[in-house]
């Protein structure tokens, strides 16, 4: 990945479209490493961010996934006593 690294410069107010998903992992992980700072990636679906995530985890540890989905909102407010 490291040979990419001249290829791949983003800034913080750069706007990066028509890259494959797999090269859109490289660039995030290229930014996450040269400036060790989080990153949150949202995604319209449960199903997407799945994805989107195995693909991470291939690459780094530093990957975490929180998910949220309707169904699990709407459980929990049948559940709640209000």
């Amino acid at each position: 990945m490291d040979f990419l690294d001249k290829y791949l410069i983003v800034n913080i107010n750069d706007t990066i479209g028509g890259l494959t998903e797999e090269l859109s992992i490289f660039v995030v992980l290229q930014y996450f490493k040269k400036h060790n700072k989080n990153i949150i990636l949202l995604t319209s679906s449960l199903y997407e961010a799945n994805n989107l995530y195995k693909k991470f985890k291939t690459y780094t540890d530093d990957a975490l996934l929180y998910p949220m989905d309707d169904f699990i909102t709407s459980v929990a407010l049948a559940v709640s006593p209000e």
